[in-house]
């Protein structure tokens, strides 16, 4: 991670504490997302996340470790001539995906030049393995890191930035076919899949497809018109709840930060139980709940107890009576 970091364009140079405490307030008041970075030895650095001017994390960085700190320890360790900060503005989809980064635990890490199509082959491999994988490659053009679930997770997410804006991407294990062809300098760190930042990260990945097939099942039953109804109120719902989750015919746009499994596991919950009250009244409760039922069995073995374990036997304690799961 600190090389990704370390390529992040500088805003000030030379900083005094004053100077950083000064910078902090003034993106709190301007509701900033994004990340601060203070910098004040080759080795030694504090990345500090905010989303709409709250802060969320502090992550101190050494050269082969990062942990979050949230005690005040920074104050006193930046008053060094050398102080660097720089400021980057993210999207909230991409400061998920840099907490996954800094958080996920790193069982190992190996480094290695591969041209642009023996990647394309190692990335195909990778995502296949039931570990995932943090990967940071750089080329002459070319500085982004990777996330990769493994378990042929469709998705690959994928961060950089232009100028003092992160940039937020998906991509599938094809990505690399895009580069300029040319060797790149590869950093792959091994994660655990069973960390909670990685079972919330497959349950985000899970819950999106399996409110999709529900919506289509129910466009099939009660036409499309009282679909698109159902994913509005659906919408407005989490809209007013101050979720940044979007739900359509189409399927999920989830961009919401979540602060652990257990807050996003509650939301999927809400919306599951919404869906269950909007849907009841064209369908009925029972043909509602045996949609739910009937989605959830249809997902691999692997994805259904992830979410059977965090969202659908809460579900079954709320709805249970007359609902066969197993």
């Amino acid at each position: 991670m600190q090389d990704f970091l370390r390529h992040i364009p500088v805003t000030n140079t030379n900083v005094s504490r004053s100077i950083v405490e000064t910078l902090i307030k003034t993106r709190q008041e301007k509701l900033f997302t994004g990340v601060i970075y203070i910098k004040y030895s080759s080795d030694d650095a504090w990345l500090f996340t905010f989303l709409g001017g709250i802060q969320k994390k502090l992550y101190h960085l050494r050269e082969q470790t990062m942990e979050a700190d949230n005690s005040q320890s920074w104050k006193d360790m930046i008053d060094h001539p050398n102080t660097s900060v720089s400021i980057l503005e993210f999207t909230e989809e991409a400061l998920r995906s840099l907490r996954v980064a800094c958080e996920a635990p790193i069982l190992q890490m190996e480094q290695f030049s591969v041209p642009r199509d023996d990647l394309s082959d190692h990335v195909r491999k990778w995502s296949e393995e039931a570990t995932p994988t943090i990967l940071y490659v750089s080329g002459e053009r070319t500085e982004k890191l990777y996330l990769i679930a493994g378990n042929s997770a469709p998705v690959i997410e994928e961060l950089s930035w232009t100028g003092e804006k992160a940039r937020f991407s998906v991509c599938d294990a094809s990505f690399p076919v895009h580069f300029p062809p040319a060797d790149y300098r590869v950093k792959r760190y091994v994660s655990d899949g069973k960390h909670m930042i990685w079972q919330e990260y497959e349950l985000r990945f899970a819950f999106g497809p399996v409110m999709r097939i529900m919506i289509n099942r129910f466009s099939e039953l009660a036409g499309r018109i009282l679909a698109e109804r159902l994913c509005e109120q659906i919408s407005q719902y989490t809209k007013d709840d101050r979720m940044n989750i979007t739900v359509s015919v189409n399927g999920v746009a989830n961009r919401h930060y979540f602060n652990s499994i257990e807050d996003a596991a509650h939301i999927y919950l809400k919306i599951l139980r919404k869906f269950r009250e909007e849907a009841g009244t064209a369908i009925g409760v029972r043909m509602a709940d045996g949609l739910a039922r009937e989605t959830l069995f249809k997902q691999d073995e692997r994805r259904r107890k992830l979410l059977q374990r965090y969202i659908f036997d809460q579900y079954v304690l709320d709805y249970g009576q007359g609902m066969v799961w197993r």
